[in-house]
Parts: structure tokens; sequence; C-alpha cells
């Protein structure tokens, strides 16, 4: 999949398409941090890196019915792709495959003086046909990576030595973990309990007791202290002030 990001993004510069461009190096970007995401074991990364890919192919189905003028679309418009920075078109409209470009000369006086004025013949398939490929090439590649989460929930991990591996079917393993001698920690809940436990659930605004919350803030200024998302730097604070606040106490 990055390889052919990485082809389109030099293919959409080499065409001064600016926003394909920025689009195709978020979409790099979202890739690098999926990657480090499941390597990582980062939830949050996997899940944004999901919802990314929506809207990626919804991208993709826009760029097609672009260039095949759907509804009042018009591949002529400088604004979509270019922003209006420029007047080029998609680089294979020069040079797709067996394309001829002859300079016209002298070009019109309209023509744009740092512009060349050219005609184009005996292209084998027109560009935008090339574009609405590249685009359905993206979203197959997309769509098939919900095959390879089928395929790795449904194949079958082997046993090995190492005595803490387990060994079975992904999704079996999850779904009836007691087969494999692990704890079952899913509880059932209807709707209806999930209800009112949030009508009944009180939300604060502060983590703890209203004075305890001002109390902590104001020694952390006090002694210069902040606040940090490693858990054992969280917890020496934690420690901390709990001893201020007792010593405070006891005077």
């Amino acid at each position: 999949m990055k390889v052919s990001v990485l082809e389109r993004q030099v293919i959409d510069f080499l065409g001064y398409q600016w926003a394909p461009i920025l689009t195709n190096f978020l979409h790099i970007i979202v890739v690098i941090l999926g990657l480090f995401g499941t390597i990582q074991f980062r939830p949050k990364y996997v899940t944004g890196y999901a919802a990314w890919l929506v809207i990626w192919m919804t991208w993709n189905v826009f760029i097609i019915c672009f260039y095949l003028e759907v509804g009042d679309l018009s591949r002529e418009s400088d604004l979509v792709l270019t922003f209006n920075l420029s007047m080029h078109r998609s680089w294979w409209m020069e040079n797709g495959p067996g394309c001829r470009v002859t300079p016209i000369t002298p070009p019109p006086t309209w023509a744009p003086e740092d512009h060349r004025y050219i005609s184009i013949s005996g292209c084998l398939m027109d560009f935008e046909f090339i574009e609405v490929a590249h685009s359905s090439l993206q979203i197959l590649l997309a769509m098939e990576l919900d095959e390879v989460v089928h395929a790795w929930n449904n194949h079958r991990i082997r046993s090995t030595n190492n005595p803490r591996a387990q060994n079975g079917r992904p999704t079996l393993m999850h779904a009836v973990p007691n087969l494999y001698g692990a704890p079952n920690f899913l509880q059932p809940a209807s709707q209806t309990e999930l209800e009112i436990c949030l009508e009944e659930c009180l939300f604060k605004d502060f983590p703890c007791d209203v004075d305890v919350f001002h109390l902590c803030t104001e020694l952390m200024t006090e002694h210069r202290l902040v606040m940090s998302d490693d858990v054992y730097e969280i917890t020496n604070l934690y420690v901390r002030l709990r001893q201020m606040i007792s010593d405070g106490l006891g005077e």
C-alpha cells in the first residue's frame, strides 16, 4: 500500500495536483501511525487508522467521480485539485502510454506566457481513465485490509515451546477463552441497564473532592510539579501530594 501511495504522490507532484499531494501525505503519515499502533498494540492508533480508511476511500471515490465528470463535476476545474494556483492537469495527460505531444507555434494570444500550447494525440488510454484506475486500486487495497483482519482472526496459531503462548484460532480464543484455560472477563449487560446507569451516574467536573483538587493544584504550582503520562511518575506525584497534604493536616 505504501509503495502505491508513494508512486501516486510522485505523479501528483509532477502534475502539481496540490489537493491530492496533501491527501497522499496525510495518508502516508496515518499508515505509519497505524503500523506503529499495530506493532506496539496501541488501540487508539489502530482505531484512528480504521477511521481514516473510510475518509481515504471516500476521497478516492470523489476522485473517480471528478475525472468521470459525474453530476456537475468537471475535470477542467482548477479549484478542486490545484486550488486555482496553476492551470496544470494530470501528469498522465501528456505522459500517458503512447501519447505524442506536439508544440503548437505560434500559441494563441489568450494562452498564458508561462505555459506552452500543445496538441496531444495517439494515447492508448485517456488520462482520466488512468487516474480512475489509480483511485480504484487504492480503494481495493483499503478493502483488502478487511480481508487481512478476517484471515488473521480465523487462522490457527500453532503451538510453541513457550508455555505462556496460547495456540488456536483468535476468534475462538476471544469468544470462548475458557476452552483455552483463560478466564472469561466478558459480562452480559442489557441496553436497559446501561441506560439506567447512565441516568443515575453523576458526572463530576473534578476527579475528586473540589477542595482537595484545588489544594493539589496549589501545591503543584507552589512546588513546580507537573502532570505526566508515565504511570510511574504519576504514581510518585500522587504519593508526594498525599504526603504533603497529610503533613499539612498534622501541623
